[in-house]
Order: C-alpha cells, then structure tokens, then sequence
C-alpha cells in the first residue's frame, strides 16, 4: 500500500483509486510533512507464551518523497 504524510500523524492511504484518511488507533507513527512511501503495517510478536506482547509496526519497504525531497533518483539502499 501506498502511505502520503501530510504532517505528524496525518496519514493517507491509497486505496480503490482515492487517498483515505487512515484511523489510527495509536498515536506512535507520525511521518514527516510531505512525506510519500511504500510499506504495510503488521503484527510483531515479542516474547514466549505465556508472556506474548503483540504490537503493531509499520514497515517502510519504499520512498519516493521524503520531507518534500525527492528521493526517487536515490539508489535504493541510500533511502
């Protein structure tokens, strides 16, 4: 999924040809204004049963626009 920052945790998400506002029901992710990447959100498991804590994390597996810099250009694996 396709993931714009407008500032702090004003995320969007594009999804059926449209950007929608993302809920996010924690306030830990917060993306820089102007801000445009590729990734997903998931489940990380820490720990043994019975003492599993599951928290949720979201993986940045692409940029295209970092802080309005344009990063496209960029070799991968200096973004």
């Amino acid at each position: 999924m396709f993931y714009v920052a407008t500032g702090r945790d004003m995320v969007y998400q594009w999804k059926s040809q449209m950007w929608i506002f993302v809920v996010l029901s924690y306030k830990r992710l917060e993306l820089p204004a102007q801000t445009l990447v590729y990734g997903e959100f998931a489940n990380e498991i820490f720990g043994t049963e019975p003492n599993q804590v599951i928290k949720k994390a979201f993986y940045i597996i692409d940029a295209l626009f970092l802080g309005g810099k344009d990063v496209r250009n960029v070799h991968y694996t200096q973004r």
